[in-house]
């Protein structure tokens, strides 16, 4: 029974997948060309605005998509790709908003008033 009990409060900590999905850079960002054989991977970097951020590392420089299991809440998500020799690009910009697990939506802020 206490194995029971301990299942209950750990399943619902999961909410389930966060699906991602990019393009693969093709060039540098000094305009050369960035072969397929020197991509390295993919770090995606997720947070709950207010908490720390998280990173997971996409070894296979090929991929163009990952599921990511996450608790639920509305996340925002940044990667960058890393090539075979450490180089790294910036974060995508701005960060991506993701709703996992049915979270509260993120909206927009209101606009500054009052200006003068």
């Amino acid at each position: 029974m206490k194995l029971l009990i301990l299942l209950l409060f750990c399943t619902p900590l999961f909410a389930g997948p966060m699906s991602l999905s990019w393009v693969n850079p093709t060039e540098r960002t000094d305009d050369t060309p960035y072969p397929a054989s020197e991509r390295g991977g993919i770090i995606v970097q997720y947070w709950i605005p207010g908490g720390p951020n998280t990173r997971y590392d996409v070894t296979n420089g090929d991929a163009t998509s990952v599921v990511i299991d996450v608790p639920s809440g509305a996340y925002k998500v940044q990667i960058f790709a890393y090539d075979i020799f450490g180089n790294e690009s910036a974060f995508t910009s701005p960060p991506l908003d993701k709703v996992v697990g049915g979270g509260p939506a993120l909206a927009n802020p209101k606009p500054p008033t009052n200006l003068k």
